[in-house]
């Protein structure tokens, strides 16, 4: 492979890499949590699932968002985040 070839390959990567955007959802507690997201600007559209102690979710939503946790934990999102679920909260990776 020739080094034009090599280059292109590698900005390739790096840009689809960068152009995808959704929430990545962590659960570091020891619980399982009942996940409600509701999708966009209020469409009602909404997904339901479990999250397990360490389970790791990606793509949760793409775009903004409110995620709801069963025991009340509420935040918006802007759809681009590496969220944790820590002591029963959101924490946003920085």
């Amino acid at each position: 492979m020739n080094t034009k070839s090599v280059v292109a390959a590698l900005l390739a990567t790096v840009f689809m890499a960068g152009s995808s955007h959704a929430i990545t959802l962590t659960n570091e507690d020891d619980a399982t949590y009942q996940v409600e997201v509701v999708l966009g600007e209020g469409d009602g559209s909404t997904k339901q699932f479990a999250l397990e102690s360490g389970e790791t979710l990606a793509d949760v939503c793409t775009e903004g968002c409110t995620v709801r946790l069963d025991n009340g934990a509420t935040q918006e999102f802007g759809g681009d985040e590496t969220i944790f679920v820590e002591d029963g909260k959101f924490v946003v990776s920085e």
